[in-house]
């Protein structure tokens, strides 16, 4: 069964948010990797609403592992 799409905002809620405990923990455990490759988030941003631009950049900068690069 699939799930209202009203029902979006209550399963992040639920499921895709991280408490700040978690994401340093995680950030502590990234740094011990053996490997420790950049990943690369390659957004196209033409004609992209300013708040939607906005919440994906803070998604990136919020990430747990400290190895990234944004391409925009």
């Amino acid at each position: 069964a699939r799930a209202a799409v009203g029902a979006y905002p209550e399963w992040v809620e639920k499921y895709a948010t991280t408490p700040p405990e978690h994401l340093a923990a995680m950030a502590k455990e990234s740094a011990a990797f053996e490997r420790q490759p950049t990943i690369s988030f390659i957004t196209p941003v033409y004609n992209t609403p300013e708040a939607t631009l906005r919440a994906m950049l803070d998604s990136v900068i919020a990430q747990a592992y400290p190895k990234w690069e944004l391409c925009l």
